[in-house]
């Protein structure tokens, strides 16, 4: 689970940019372990609503909201989590993450073009990777079955396994949906 990259928790100011489901349940994760402070960063109202709903205490779409006070003073969050894997998401994670910081990369996009390397080593700023390994997929099942989670609002629908296409319709619309659970 990408917390466990992060260190410890508890009284942190945390940044997540991409609220996907991921990204959601990172936001419950990190406030169940104590974060002071959760700003969610996405470009889709839906996932910001969602971010909210999971935990987060602030929302911000880069497109639309000024994000500078939080870069200002070589940045203000003590961990990020870069969820979308949008190569301009990892420079606004780099930017907004304290000196000594911790930024997590848990998106998984290309290749960039321009990393900016300057940034990171200019900050000491610790980047980790993360994806999923035995242990982290037992707590997670642990946090799920004792309520620790509740990962019901990003289910957006039900549908029987026979409306398949319907359900691959639905599905596909970002705007209404994070995730449609198939029943057999």
């Amino acid at each position: 689970m990408p917390h466990i990259q992060a260190g410890e928790l508890q009284g942190k100011r945390v940044f997540i940019s991409g609220v996907g489901p991921i990204g959601c349940l990172i936001v419950s994760a990190v406030k169940t372990l104590g974060a002071a402070e959760i700003v969610c960063a996405d470009v889709s109202p839906r996932s910001l609503s969602l971010g909210k709903e999971m935990g987060a205490n602030v929302l911000v779409n880069p497109q639309n909201d000024d994000m500078d006070h939080w870069k200002a003073e070589k940045g203000y969050f003590d961990v990020s989590f870069e969820v979308s894997g949008h190569p301009s998401s990892v420079n606004t994670c780099l930017e907004v993450t304290r000196a000594r910081g911790v930024m997590v990369q848990v998106g998984m996009g290309g290749a960039m073009a321009e990393f900016p390397m300057m940034t990171l080593i200019g900050k000491e700023i610790s980047l980790k990777g993360s994806f999923r390994f035995t242990s982290e997929f037992n707590t997670a099942v642990s946090w799920l079955a004792n309520g620790v989670i509740n990962p019901l609002p990003l289910l957006s629908a039900e549908y029987p396994f026979t409306d398949l296409e319907e359900a691959l319709r639905f599905a596909g619309d970002k705007t209404q949906t994070a995730k449609v659970q198939l029943v057999f």
